[in-house]
């Protein structure tokens, strides 16, 4: 679901596929991630993001994510100062209950 939403919003902006998985992951990865065939952590999604120029607030406000859920409330505060290394923190507390964006 969320890999078909990235796709939307990829192709919106006539981004490839080698362009939007840059340094993050493989074009292969990214096109079986977009057609619903694996699941990527979250940390990547975030990474990926920012190779097709939208921010974590956009992308959750396109897939209609609650933003009133904890984890999501406080990964977007993080992504929106730049802080990378809290969101790393707190993706590898949660590691085992991260959602999936499939």
């Amino acid at each position: 679901m969320y890999g078909q939403k990235f796709k939307a919003l990829r192709l919106q902006q006539h981004i490839s596929l080698e362009q939007a998985a840059n340094r993050v992951i493989s074009p292969s990865t990214l096109s079986r991630w977009e057609n619903n065939k694996i699941d990527i952590r979250f940390n990547l999604v975030i990474k990926l993001l920012d190779n097709i120029h939208i921010n974590l607030k956009e992308f959750t406000n396109y897939c209609k994510i609650n933003h009133s859920n904890p984890f999501v409330a406080k990964v977007a505060m993080y992504y929106e100062a730049n802080d990378d290394r809290h969101i790393l923190q707190l993706i590898q507390s949660k590691k085992k209950r991260i959602p999936k964006f499939t």
